[in-house]
């Protein structure tokens, strides 16, 4: 067993990066002994030892800002962020030491800690453990934030790790300077186990599965939906996801105003979203730059065809007209809706090739292979493959 220090970000809700995580560990659960470390308690914190992991609260900053923040105040959180991961990075050395860790493994491309963990553990205890880097978001694209010191000093950072996990080329591609570098992967999350390809009897809804906001094209979806309406009266539009009260008054005064308002409905944040998107006549992925959607990946295991934009690791998921329908505008997105609804044989077809897709590329079985053999590159300087 290799002893692992996983560095997740995610306290306030069970979104992807956790629930990716839990994938990650149960792929691994005769390969590696986790120890996981959260900056604060929290849903994600009970979650990951609800499944049985041992999780450590170790306060630490994510050197993230937002697009909006103050050039000035910038150097005060700069100072604050740094002492504060100084801080967290002394009292986890003890730690690391006592549970004989092996590996590091940042589980987001949303903090620095990781690198900055690896540092001061080589400076301050004379020892070298390998920092593997997993990078699951564009963060400017898909989130809309900036690192806080800069795109060049990340981008270094995350190139001069011992290796890196990138979900998708796009998201590789976004991080990776050296193309040729071989310490930089390319491996697709894991979803599901094979044993977990399922199919329900479909409801007359779409669903807009993931964090209703802006940059996931949740308006958009609500575009495509109203000129579908149209001509087909009796569907709903079903919005599964944490959604601020003023962006869902903004999307509800929008479908009043497209005379729908009956037709929208939003579930809120859920902890399983396999009820919502398993019954559904087809998954909406609106998103303009998706680091991989993992919700587009669940809705193939799940026998429910997706409807995507043609945009970002998206392409590197879906193939039109075989295993899903892209758009690239409202109108071809509310005709491929109609297209699912009016064409069984072509849904049947999509449905079949989706599930192919599902379990060649992202079960746990094909991933574990993967993950591990990146782990004993680094520890064990056996080949990658």
């Amino acid at each position: 067993m290799i002893s692992v220090l996983y560095i997740s970000h995610e306290t306030y809700e069970v979104a992807g990066s956790t629930r990716s995580l839990a994938n990650h560990l149960h792929a691994l659960r005769h390969d590696v002994q986790p120890l996981i470390v959260l900056p604060a308690n929290g849903p994600a914190a009970e979650h990951l030892r609800h499944l049985g992991y041992e999780v450590r609260i170790v306060p630490f900053k994510l050197n993230l800002a937002p697009n909006r923040l103050a050039w000035l105040k910038r150097p005060i959180r700069k100072i604050y962020d740094r002492w504060k991961n100084e801080q967290a990075c002394h009292v986890l050395a003890p730690i690391i030491r006592d549970a004989g860790i092996q590996l590091l493994h940042s589980n987001t491309s949303a903090t620095i800690f990781g690198s900055q963990l690896a540092r001061y553990l080589e400076e301050h205890e004379h020892r070298h453990i390998p920092h593997v880097w997993h990078l699951r978001e564009f963060l400017d694209l898909d989130f809309g934030f900036t690192p806080l010191y800069g795109w060049s000093h990340l981008r270094k950072l995350i190139n001069d790790a011992d290796a890196t996990i990138s979900i998708t080329q796009a998201v590789h591609d976004h991080f990776i300077t050296d193309m040729s570098d071989t310490r930089h992967y390319v491996v697709n999350d894991a979803i599901f186990s094979l044993s977990d390809v399922c199919q329900s009897s479909k409801q007359p809804y779409f669903v807009f599965c993931g964090k209703v906001i802006p940059e996931k094209g949740a308006e958009l979806a609500l575009d495509i939906f109203q000129k579908f309406n149209l001509e087909h009266a009796g569907y709903h539009l079903v919005y599964v996801g944490r959604v601020e009260a003023s962006y869902q008054q903004h999307l509800e005064e929008k479908a009043k105003s497209y005379g729908i308002s009956d037709a929208i409905s939003f579930e809120h944040f859920q902890a399983e979203v396999q009820p919502f998107i398993s019954k559904a006549t087809a998954l909406l992925m609106c998103s303009s730059n998706e680091a991989q959607g993992r919700v587009t990946v669940e809705a193939m295991f799940y026998g429910t065809p997706v409807i995507a934009k043609a945009a970002g690791g998206t392409l590197e998921i879906v193939d039109d007209n075989i295993n899903g329908l892209l758009f690239h505008s409202i109108d071809e997105g509310a005709r491929q809706c109609r297209r699912i609804v009016e064409d069984s044989d072509l849904a049947h077809s999509i449905i079949e090739k989706a599930r192919q897709t599902a379990a060649s590329r992202f079960s746990e079985e094909v991933y574990r292979e993967k993950i591990v053999q990146i782990y004993n590159s680094l520890l064990f300087n056996s080949p990658s493959t």
